[in-house]
């Protein structure tokens, strides 16, 4: 399964390149994980064009984006907004 992983990583880094012309530069994972070795060792032979930054222990960036999501829901109960309008008020809740 760890090799499918990266495999799966490997053809989503090059087809994102190929398609947008851009190149990664850096790739963040969860510092803690079995598939961590397989995805470091792929960064270490692309560096330094690829970067690989972990996310600090314990702290999930997953927990903000549900933050931000029940902020949204909150403005959206309040003022009554119809959904077209979540994108701008993710925007807000991320500025703010």
């Amino acid at each position: 399964m760890k090799d499918e992983v990266l495999e799966a990583f490997i053809k989503f880094h090059a087809g994102v390149e190929r398609e947008t012309g851009q190149k990664f530069k850096w790739v963040r994972a969860k510092n803690a994980g079995e598939f961590n070795a397989p995805l470091e060792a792929y960064c270490k032979l692309q560096w330094p064009k690829l970067r690989l930054e972990k996310t600090a222990p314990k702290t999930p960036p997953e927990r903000m984006n549900r933050t931000i999501e029940k902020r949204v829901r909150c403005m959206f109960s309040h003022a009554k907004l119809p959904k077209s309008f979540w994108g701008e008020a993710t925007k807000t809740t991320v500025d703010v």
